[in-house]
């Protein structure tokens, strides 16, 4: 039998278990990887569960592109993974399960039409203001478009590109 938990002052009540309890576990400690999580996030480790919010289902392959752009987010600031509060506050705060939630909550706002502000709200609702700050802003400066409007309406896009192709071989050029 496998057992896990935060340690007490992590705990959620923050409860510890009885001497008798204690001495009945061996403890190893464990310390989640940023680059594995990331590595393993956008795939849900094989068992994507279905996303189901206010009467839509939203399909996997939506979902899966946003765990992504949180993947590589976390790929790039790795200390952001798990950070916990410094003090005792109840304010939110980043970690494995809340940047779930973060994933879920950008996947929702493009089928609901959300503004980008009510986006901001649940980011940071989520992983706290700072955190949720620097993830919004580190997703509008990538300028990605969505791959299957790219697909479906190339003609949107190439003078976009067409003008990001001919600076970059300006720069190459000179």
């Amino acid at each position: 039998i496998i057992a896990c938990g935060n340690p007490s002052h992590q705990a959620a009540g923050g409860w510890k278990l009885p001497l008798p309890t204690v001495n009945r576990f061996t403890k190893i400690p464990f310390k989640v990887d940023a680059n594995d999580w990331a590595g393993a996030f956008p795939a849900y480790w094989g068992l994507p569960p279905v996303i189901e919010r206010w009467g839509k289902s939203i399909p996997e392959s939506d979902w899966g592109m946003n765990r992504s752009k949180v993947a590589s987010f976390i790929r790039q600031f790795p200390d952001l993974l798990n950070k916990l509060p410094e003090s005792g506050a109840d304010d939110p705060f980043p970690n494995c399960r809340s940047w779930d939630f973060v994933s879920r909550h950008v996947t929702m706002a493009k089928e609901l039409d959300l503004a980008e502000d009510e986006l901001q709200e649940l980011i940071n609702g989520s992983v706290g203001a700072p955190a949720g700050m620097q993830f919004k802003q580190w997703l509008d400066a990538q300028h990605l478009p969505d791959p299957r409007d790219l697909v479906d309406h190339p003609e949107h896009f190439s003078g976009k590109f067409a003008d990001a192709e001919d600076r970059k071989s300006t720069r190459l050029n000179s």
